[in-house]
């Protein structure tokens, strides 16, 4: 089945795109463990329910696009 049918993918871009945010890049295991979590802290449950609620229409969307690949 299509990969777009996953919401997690777009979660782990949202963080990684949190992360990179930073002015200054992680230097070592421990920053960039802070910055993953400060990142999973800051994401809003809203942004949750939303990947949730997505999913009739990635559904929809996948059995239209007869099992190739969407845009989500």
């Amino acid at each position: 089945m299509a990969s777009s049918l996953n919401p997690i993918k777009n979660m782990w871009a949202e963080m990684k795109a949190m992360v990179c945010h930073h002015d200054l890049p992680p230097s070592n295991i421990q920053m960039l463990e802070k910055y993953v979590k400060d990142a999973w802290d800051d994401i809003p449950p809203e942004y949750f329910k939303k990947l949730i609620d997505s999913m009739p229409c990635r559904i929809e969307a996948v059995i239209a696009a007869n099992k190739y690949n969407i845009n989500y």
